[in-house]
């Protein structure tokens, strides 16, 4: 028994590392149509767009919801691509690979 929890103790502990929590976190405004984000736990994306081709946009549950949830005041989780960095304009620009609702 004392085996089985020498090998599971560090597969939990790898899984937990491997998801990281958001890039920044925040509320929805709309500005010509487009969502942004404002109020940004992270300064870097505050105004960034937050839709490209390929974001997914979830609900609280984690479920996929069409992007027209998006409606000003909404607060959010956002995840970036990390891999493929960030256009240095004013406001950035990052691939989104997540919008996840959390009101």
């Amino acid at each position: 028994m004392v085996r089985r929890w020498l090998l599971v103790v560090p597969l939990l502990l790898l899984a937990a590392c491997s998801s990281p929590g958001p890039s920044t976190t925040g509320v929805v405004e709309v500005t010509d149509g487009t969502p942004r984000i404002v109020q940004s736990s992270d300064a870097y994306y505050e105004g960034m767009a937050l839709l490209t081709p390929a974001t997914r946009v979830l609900d609280a549950e984690g479920d996929p919801v069409d992007a027209s949830v998006l409606v000003a005041g909404t607060e959010v989780e956002v995840w970036v691509d990390e891999r493929t960095g960030c256009a240095e304009s004013s406001p950035v620009q990052c691939r989104v690979e997540t919008v996840r609702l959390t009101s």
